[in-house]
């Protein structure tokens, strides 16, 4: 009899299958199902199993090389974005401009550059050419405007040399720039002095002695006796004595005094003191004069004492002289000159306007002034 108990008979299970040995097969095998009203289950392979299929069926470095893919493309995206962003919003590059196009003070610095150009080339068509994208109508005058703006705040000589000569070479000159307008004088052409020809010295001749010729001896004659027989008594004949011409002396030549040549270097020719300048004097007058004796401008002249030193240029005063240039000097200092930019050689003057019996007769509040002449050739 069947109890109300006892529960009802579970049928028998089924033997499991056994797993099919190709990885393949595990798809195609089927689940085993539950009869009327009850769950739904699977059968599953072990873990272990479960590890080998899954790792088997993915590639093996599929994602890495998705991730490193990816990773590039970001970086990439991010870079050019901000180097676009860079060069053309911050920092945009900015557009060829030509010269016309300049700043006056960019301008001006355009013209120095061409200036020096010219001094180094001496061509004036190239010079012409590019100051001609300028597009200034009257270039000359502006290089000349700049020139005396130069010289003026007493810059560089070398660039104020070179924009003389461009403006020079342009047809603008002015007097302020003809001090800087040094015109090369040829060097004289030495003529060789002959030399006096000597005066041969006379042959001396001796002249022959007179010989005296004997007189024919008389023979006496005989006379009759008691007469006195004459006796001949013979001339006496001069002889000549001939007279010497003197010897005349050699003139002696005449020695050529040598002209410094244009690499002679420059000395001291002259340093004195001035007790009759303007008050209330201390003014250190320097001259500066090449071996031919004309003013030498653009020399740089420095000054040093015990407490600093200073430099100057000559050629800033050329209603003076070209090679003129001054310095006001103070009491109490010794003052030591020297040239900068040209050779020199010799001593160099030490100027001391202190000693009170340099001028004696000046006023208490005139101080004496002091002239130093430097000259091409002097070595002293």
């Amino acid at each position: 009899m069947h109890r109300p108990d006892q529960q009802p008979d579970q049928p028998a299970s089924k033997p499991s299958r056994p797993l099919p040995t190709d990885v393949s097969q595990v798809d195609d095998a089927p689940l085993t199902t539950a009869k009327k009203g009850n769950a739904r289950s699977s059968q599953k392979p072990p873990a272990r199993q479960r590890a080998g299929i899954s790792l088997r069926s993915t590639p093996p470095g599929r994602h890495e090389w998705l991730w490193w893919v990816g990773s590039f493309l970001v970086g990439f995206t991010i870079g050019l974005f901000f180097s676009l962003t860079y060069g053309w919003i911050i920092d945009p590059r900015p557009l060829p401009v030509s010269p016309a196009e300049l700043r006056p003070e960019d301008k001006a610095f355009y013209m120095r550059l061409v200036a020096l150009a010219y001094a180094k080339d001496q061509n004036l068509e190239r010079a012409q050419a590019r100051l001609t994208v300028l597009k200034i109508p009257d270039i000359g005058s502006e290089i000349a405007a700049l020139t005396e703006a130069t010289i003026a705040q007493e810059q560089d000589v070398r660039d104020i040399r070179a924009l003389v000569a461009l403006s020079s070479a342009l047809g603008q000159t002015s007097g302020e720039m003809a001090a800087f307008i040094v015109t090369p004088t040829p060097l004289p052409s030495r003529t060789p002095t002959p030399a006096p020809t000597p005066t041969p010295r006379p042959t001396h001749t001796p002249t022959p002695t007179l010989t005296p010729t004997p007189s024919p001896t008389r023979t006496p004659t005989r006379t009759p006796t008691g007469l006195p027989s004459p006796t001949a008594t013979p001339s006496p004949t001069r002889t000549a004595t001939p007279s010497r011409t003197p010897t005349p002396s050699a003139t002696p030549s005449a020695t050529p005094t040598p002209t410094p040549g244009p690499d002679a270097p420059f000395g001291l020719a002259q340093s004195v003191v001035l007790c009759n300048d303007t008050p209330p004097g201390g003014l250190l007058r320097v001259y500066v004069r090449d071996r031919l004796g004309a003013g030498l401008p653009g020399v740089k002249i420095e000054v040093s004492w015990s407490g600093g030193q200073d430099a100057f240029f000559t050629g800033f005063k050329p209603d003076i002289d070209p090679g003129y240039a001054d310095f006001q000097m103070k009491p109490g200092e010794r003052y030591e000159i020297k040239l900068a930019t040209v050779s020199t050689s010799g001593q160099l003057p030490e100027v001391n306007i202190d000693d009170q019996t340099l001028c004696p007769a000046l006023p208490a509040d005139v101080l004496p002034s002091w002239q130093v002449v430097f000259e091409q050739g002097v070595s002293r």
